[in-house]
């Protein structure tokens, strides 16, 4: 465990993602017919039940590990609301 900046600008389930060194990815939303964001609401499948779900899916993700990396397409990606409270 180690303490790692946070990096994200993801809007409506497009943008990157960083922590530190240690993971990056880009994510693409999905869009309807009309060219407008995808989301789930109110579903079993809403990562948090009342805020809009947008999914996505990654177009990069890389996870540095020791002398060897991993770049692998990655299937799927979620964005919601969330809020980080410190003491």
């Amino acid at each position: 465990m180690e303490r790692a900046p946070i990096e994200f600008d993801v809007t409506k389930g497009s943008g990157s993602v960083r922590v530190g060194g240690r993971f990056e990815a880009e994510v693409k939303g999905d869009r309807s017919p009309n060219g407008n964001p995808s989301m789930l609401v109110d579903t079993v499948l809403s990562p948090v039940l009342g805020s809009p779900g947008y999914p996505g899916k990654p177009t990069r993700f890389h996870l540095p590990a020791g002398e060897h990396g991993y770049d692998f397409p990655a299937r799927s990606a979620i964005q919601t609301e969330f809020h980080y409270a410190t003491a």
